[in-house]
């Protein structure tokens, strides 16, 4: 019962982490601002917010104006649902915490890359931020990387993208050497 606990509070943080992602302004007002419909911007009622479950009820349409949801919510909400499960039914020593967080941030910037073709860097801030509170910073293994990563993006410049430099550069930040 407790994992499917907290497997249900990895999708709210994803579908949150994602809604973060889709807005515009970012100010302290938006932790107590209700969401709103992506089409038509009517505040959403309590039973609409409600991941997963939600979607299936009301059959991927917004109950507002009954049009269709985006993919990437449902999509979104059930792997970072499934992930939970699947960890721990494998004998693993990974920090888990910082597992979890980085797992629902990359799932978050993926899906947002996929639907945009750019990377929130509101996304990595707040993600170095929370990892930095969670687990050791590995500031020779950051330094290492960073120069590594900054040299193949300078030298092949249009293979990659700079907001995926800064997003690797980051992950390396909280990675030893042997864990990449």
């Amino acid at each position: 019962m407790l994992v499917l606990l907290i497997s249900y509070v990895c999708s709210v943080l994803f579908s949150f982490l994602y809604h973060l992602t889709n807005t515009n302004s970012l100010n302290l007002n938006y932790l107590v601002r209700r969401s709103k419909c992506d089409h038509c911007g009517r505040k959403l009622g309590w039973f609409e917010l409600i991941p997963i479950f939600s979607f299936f009820i009301l059959k991927g349409k917004s109950h507002c104006c009954s049009r269709k949801l985006k993919r990437h919510y449902i999509f979104g909400e059930c792997l970072a649902f499934l992930i939970i499960p699947l960890i721990i039914n494998f004998d693993t020593n990974v920090h888990f915490s910082l597992f979890i967080t980085t797992y629902l941030f990359l799932l978050t910037m993926a899906l947002y890359d996929l639907q945009t073709l750019t990377i929130n860097i509101v996304m990595i801030i707040l993600y170095t931020i929370v990892c930095a509170k969670i687990t050791i910073i590995y500031f020779s293994t950051f330094i290492f990387f960073t120069l590594i990563f900054h040299l193949y993006y300078f030298l092949f410049p249009r293979q990659i993208g700079y907001g995926d430099i800064l997003l690797l550069s980051i992950l390396s930040c909280f990675s030893l050497i042997t864990f990449i």
